[in-house]
C-alpha cells in the first residue's frame, strides 16, 4: 500500500513536533573563574574550598532543561608543567566510572580564543550519551559536560560546549 505524499509530509510533521525544541541559551559571565558560557536555565553553583588534604578549590556550574543536563567544572590551582594529555586521561577514567560507560578516542577541541582542549564521547552499551570538553588554561582545568535524551547528535550539546570562552580576570 503507498501513502499519499501529504500523509506522510503530516507524518513527518508530526513526528518533528515530538522533538524537544532547542533550548533558549543565556550567556554567564564568570571573570572570577575566567569564563563565559551559555546555559538554557539559570545554572546552579556549588563552590568547594580547597583543603587541607590537597583537594584544589573547585566550582561547578550546572543546569538542565527539557532532557538535557549542561555542567562545567573548575579546578583551580593545576600546575603550569601539567599536561593537557595527562589530566584528560585522569579525568576520562573517573568520569567512565561514574557514568558507567566507556570513554572514546579523544579528539582535539579549541576554544575561540585559540586554546587546545580534548573532547571525549561517553558511550554506555554502545551508544553515545554524553559529550566533555577538557581544557587547561591560566592554572585552571575546566571540563564541560552535556547530556542529552536526544544523544549527543542534540544540536543543543554543540551549542553548550561551543558557547564556552575564556575571558580575562578583573583585577
Amino acid at each position: 500500500m503507498r501513502l499519499p505524499p501529504a500523509v506522510i509530509g503530516l507524518a513527518a510533521i508530526g513526528l518533528a513536533a515530538c522533538q524537544p525544541s532547542l533550548p533558549a541559551m543565556r550567556r554567564y559571565d564568570y571573570p572570577e573563574l575566567g569564563f563565559s558560557i551559555s546555559f538554557p536555565a539559570p545554572p546552579k553553583v556549588t563552590d568547594q574550598p580547597a583543603t587541607a588534604a590537597g583537594a584544589p578549590h573547585t566550582v561547578l556550574v550546572e543546569a538542565d532543561a527539557g532532557g538535557r543536563d549542561f555542567a562545567i567544572s573548575i579546578a583551580e590551582g593545576t600546575n603550569p608543567g601539567t599536561d593537557i594529555d595527562q589530566v584528560t586521561t585522569e579525568a576520562a577514567v573517573e568520569m567512565t566510572r561514574a557514568a558507567g560507560g566507556e570513554a572514546s578516542v579523544r579528539t582535539y577541541a579549541a576554544t575561540a580564543e585559540g586554546v587546545m582542549g580534548r573532547e571525549l564521547t561517553f558511550t554506555r552499551s554502545g551508544r553515545p550519551v554524553a559529550k566533555a570538553r577538557l581544557y587547561l588554561e591560566g592554572g585552571r582545568f575546566y571540563v564541560l559536560a552535556a547530556k542529552s535524551l536526544l544523544g549527543t547528535d542534540d544540536p543543543a550539546v554543540d551549542d553548550f560546549l561551543t558557547s564556552f570562552h575564556l575571558i580575562a580576570r578583573r583585577a
